[in-house]
């Protein structure tokens, strides 16, 4: 269930929330939002694919100099709802 959602911002096509819930996989854990009203999928498709292997990147130098300098999010969900 969702215990949370605050506006986090905007962009001239996408809006942004950063929404606790009440069973998060961690209890640091909260999540970032972006939403369109209009048809982004493909623009959200791209960035989806470029955070996921940049997180891959960063789990992958865990132990390493540079983990911890960037936190890439876990991407979960993209794409369009049924009516846009």
């Amino acid at each position: 269930h969702i215990t949370s959602s605050k506006p986090a911002g905007s962009s001239g096509w996408a809006s942004f929330r950063k929404v606790e819930v009440s069973n998060p996989p961690t209890p640091e854990t909260s999540f970032f939002v972006k939403s369109s009203r209009k048809n982004a999928k493909e623009m959200f498709e791209g960035e989806a694919l470029g955070l996921r292997a940049m997180f891959e990147c960063a789990r992958a130098e865990e132990g390493s100099d540079i983990c911890g300098f960037l936190r890439i999010p876990e991407v979960f969900k993209w794409g369009d709802f049924k009516d846009g």
